[in-house]
């Protein structure tokens, strides 16, 4: 087959893919991490530089490090500015070349066009991609995924022809992958099973030769040396942010059980795609032990039904055991975070179940032309029906009240969405709106600072300063480092007349938030009117040492001392 023939399916897929996401562009910023790691970042708003260029390197806000894809978001914010169009169109063509290569790399791998196509399809159109690919912050999974798919094109030609510059070639790539996202930490396992099937280099007719699989595994100790120090910078940045909440919140049979359920609701979406949400509650210790053991069945069951088939139909194994070897970082066992699961988690997963199902139902169709017709008309019917189903959940991205507004339709008790719903309304002036979902998420999530502090907000807004002081101190004890409570909690103090109860709140604050020029200013404030003017000049002082030209700390410091003199 000429090299044109070979490369049409995969840019006719890569078409598809940029047309099915193209109302992705309509779409705007939404208020979920968005703002976190783009709209509110102040290196992405004044451009490239090497400030900027150094922040990308070495952030770790959020408790994530993925530098490559801060660079790419610099790289959008400083040719367009902060245009959702320009990040939304940035993602959709990371992800259509990455699934062309995808198409490309498996067909070069399997020698098998059809099924490959397939199993890039599944990659690409599938509905749970949607988060991946119309969500702006989600930019590191594309990225991530192209990456991998460049290294499995990569290793194809590693595998068969050998060559250290071939290896380097997987090994930048699997690099470039890492500084994406780490979710590649097990990509190494991956191409190791690609060795049993299709290279079938690690023995033949279903068995397992020892010496080769040594060989096979030194071949890849630069990747397993790349994983593992991504693995540990990336737990440092969770640990840093503290979003790595596993040993101090969920015990290890919770996790355990979660996992293993998540593990029938990721399959269940995956052949039934409704109910897609940004967000699924973390059940805690009421996770259904009944969803457990049927996850651990199937788990267990598929595993058997592979191992036996070994021989006959060696795909079952090694798409069962990529599933799971590039699901395991994601499935819960180390929590990170308060989801239960994500959409974004079965991007790459996916590409082992689509193997099974398109190479068993090649098998199945064997030689049989009418068959195999068949097939391919089912299989390019449910690439359709997948390309449907993802148009309608793009628009579910379409702004933050629609994202989360859905959310609540198809999860219940969903406390996040509650609490990122009334935030939107009280941005938008909506306060009884905004109170009836903040009030909800409280009485799902009683311990959430965040539906205390924005409650907190909610009524200051509505006058009620009387409820608004003890929701506003409630979330400040369970978590001290947010400024905004602070300053609304200090405010509302020095309206009442509490101006030294509103300087003993700020000066509570930890040492990093102590340092920021607003809570200096706001302390000075309450110390004016709390009649201690030279606290307050010392409180100025320190502002104008960490924000030097700032005007309005300037005035405040000059009007300080007119009043001083006329007090003299």
């Amino acid at each position: 087959m000429r090299r044109g023939s070979r490369l049409l399916a995969p840019a006719l897929l890569a078409l598809a893919t940029a047309l099915v996401y193209l109302p992705a562009l309509r779409n705007g910023f939404v208020a979920y991490d968005d703002d976190l790691y783009i709209t509110q970042e102040p290196a992405l708003r004044g451009g490239a530089g090497l400030e900027s260029v150094r922040w990308a390197l070495v952030s770790h806000a959020g408790g994530n490090w993925f530098p490559l894809t801060r660079l790419s978001w610099l790289l959008d914010a400083s040719l367009f500015g902060l245009d959702p169009r320009a990040f939304h169109a940035s993602s959709v063509a990371l992800h259509a070349f990455a699934s062309g290569v995808l198409a490309l790399a498996l067909t070069r791998l399997t020698r098998a066009p059809g099924p490959s196509l397939f199993v890039a399809g599944v990659y690409a159109l599938h509905p749970l991609r949607v988060e991946s690919v119309a969500w702006a912050a989600s930019r590191k999974d594309v990225l991530a995924g192209l990456c991998a798919a460049l290294s499995l094109l990569a290793y194809e030609r590693a595998a068969r022809e050998g060559g250290a510059r071939r290896h380097a070639q997987v090994a930048l790539w699997t690099g470039l992958g890492l500084l994406a996202k780490p979710v590649l930490v097990t990509w190494p396992f991956a191409l190791l099973l690609l060795d049993a099937w299709p290279l079938g280099r690690l023995g033949r007719d279903g068995g397992l030769d020892r010496a080769r699989l040594r060989a096979a595994l030194r071949e890849k100790a630069a990747l397993f040396a790349l994983c593992a120090a991504a693995a540990v910078a990336t737990i440092a940045a969770q640990r840093a942010g503290g979003a790595v909440r596993s040993l101090t919140e969920f015990p290890l049979w919770v996790r355990g059980a979660n996992a293993l359920a998540s593990l029938v609701d990721t399959l269940s979406q995956t052949f039934w795609p409704t109910g897609l949400a940004f967000f699924y509650p973390h059940p805690g210790s009421d996770v259904s032990l009944a969803r457990a053991a049927l996850g651990a069945s199937i788990l267990a069951g598929v595993a058997a039904a592979g191992f036996a088939w070994r021989r006959s139909q060696p795909w079952v194994l090694v798409g069962w055991l990529w599933f799971l070897v590039l699901w395991l970082p994601t499935c819960g066992l180390v929590q990170v975070g308060q989801a239960a699961r994500a959409d974004r988690y079965t991007l790459l997963p996916h590409v082992g179940l689509a193997l099974v199902v398109a190479f068993t139902v090649a098998s199945w169709a064997g030689s049989r032309r009418p068959v195999r017709v068949a097939a391919a008309v089912a299989g390019a019917a449910t690439l359709a029906a997948c390309a449907w189903l993802t148009q309608a959940q793009i628009r579910v991205w379409q702004s933050s009240e629609t994202l989360f507004t859905h959310a609540l339709r198809v999860t219940p008790d969903n406390h996040v969405a509650h609490i990122n719903l009334g935030m939107v309304l009280f941005r938008e002036g909506r306060l009884d709106e905004a109170s009836a979902h903040l009030g909800a998420a409280l009485r799902i999530a009683p311990g959430s600072p965040l539906a205390a502090g924005w409650l907190g907000q909610v009524r200051l807004a509505q006058g009620r300063e009387q409820e608004a002081l003890p929701l506003l101190s409630r979330a400040l004890r369970a978590d001290p480092a947010r400024d905004d409570f602070r300053l609304a909690l200090s405010s509302a103090l020095r309206a009442r007349g509490r101006a030294g109860e509103a300087a003993s709140v700020l000066r509570a604050a930890p040492p990093a938030s102590r340092a920021r020029p607003e809570i200096q200013v706001e302390l000075a404030a309450a110390l004016v009117d709390a009649g201690d003017l030279d606290g307050a000049r010392a409180a100025l002082r320190e502002a104008q040492a960490s924000a030097p030209g700032d005007a309005r700390i300037a005035a405040l410091m000059e009007a300080l001392e007119q009043r001083s003199a006329k007090d003299r």
